[in-house]
């Protein structure tokens, strides 16, 4: 299978497990991380409310590779279509889950910031 083998964050190139898996993790932990947030903890609602779209768009876009994740943890191996597919989807499904960990990021500044903390 051919995909982008990149360097990220000074790290060697990965395997395609490696890299899906990496994927995978910080997707879900994204995920979560919108999941465990309170309308109560963030001032601006549209920011909120674009985090909601943002993190829907990422499930979309990681939606082959929950998949083949899926199928491979209950199964112990999944179909070569279903790895094929997720293989063309992670490249977007990364950088979906990048947009979203960046505003999640943008996110906590703001909840956290000293600013925030004085109300």
């Amino acid at each position: 299978m051919v995909w982008d083998k990149r360097v990220v964050n000074d790290q060697p190139p990965q395997s395609f497990s490696d890299y899906g898996e990496s994927v995978f993790k910080r997707q879900n932990n994204a995920t979560s991380r919108v999941m465990m947030l309170s309308l109560d903890e963030v001032e601006d609602k549209e920011a909120y409310e674009e985090l909601l779209r943002t993190e829907k768009s990422m499930r979309n876009a990681c939606e082959e590779l929950n998949i083949y994740a899926e199928q491979s943890q209950n199964n112990g191996s999944s179909s070569l279509l279903l790895k094929a597919r997720a293989g063309k989807s992670i490249k977007d499904c990364d950088q979906a889950t990048q947009v979203l960990e960046g505003l999640l990021e943008d996110l906590d500044l703001a909840v956290f910031s000293p600013k925030s903390q004085l109300k």
